[in-house]
């Protein structure tokens, strides 16, 4: 995979959470909140308060509804017409989420968190797939990554600025 300066992370854990890298470092502040974007005015009530936000639709709690993941990718790989119908609704609305992401910033996303490990290569065709139906540009191909979850991975993310104020002061 080519080294990227530039890209857009969404950690698709229980919660949603993301990240903007620019130039190889993170942007700190309240960049990447991408779980408050609003998918649909009158959706469902998110923990936030309002209505239709992206954590709504595409965190693995959205997604599975209290099922563990494994229990439902289980069911998913084994044909469940129910975990099916969930698991599409699910990519058309990531694939929502991804669009409108590169709209604003034409960079790799990298798909991350607890759901990436379960991404199978047809998933990600799936996904591709569903983000160029919606795009108004041509895609390239290498365009959608994925990272896998490392344990903590979100608690060593959130560090990273304080390691670096504590490591650039003086002894």
């Amino acid at each position: 995979r080519p080294a990227c300066t530039d890209a857009i992370y969404l950690s698709l854990s229980m919660h949603l959470g993301g990240a903007i890298f620019l130039n190889g470092s993170i942007q700190e502040g309240r960049w990447g909140v991408f779980e408050h974007m609003t998918l649909e005015e009158d959706g469902p009530l998110c923990y936030c308060g309002k209505r239709g936000c992206l954590e709504c639709y595409c965190s693995a709690e959205a997604l599975t509804g209290g099922e563990s993941l494994k229990g439902f990718f289980d069911a998913l790989r084994g044909g469940d017409p129910n975990h099916a119908a969930r698991w599409d609704r699910y990519l058309r609305r990531l694939a929502q989420a991804v669009n409108n992401l590169r709209m604003v910033m034409d960079t790799p996303v990298i798909l991350g968190g607890h759901i990436a490990p379960y991404l199978l290569p047809e998933d990600l065709n799936r996904l591709v797939a569903l983000i160029q139906q919606r795009s108004a540009f041509p895609e390239p191909d290498n365009f959608l990554l994925t990272g896998v979850q490392k344990p903590c991975a979100i608690a060593l993310g959130a560090a990273i600025p304080y390691l670096r104020e504590f490591l650039a002061q003086p002894d």
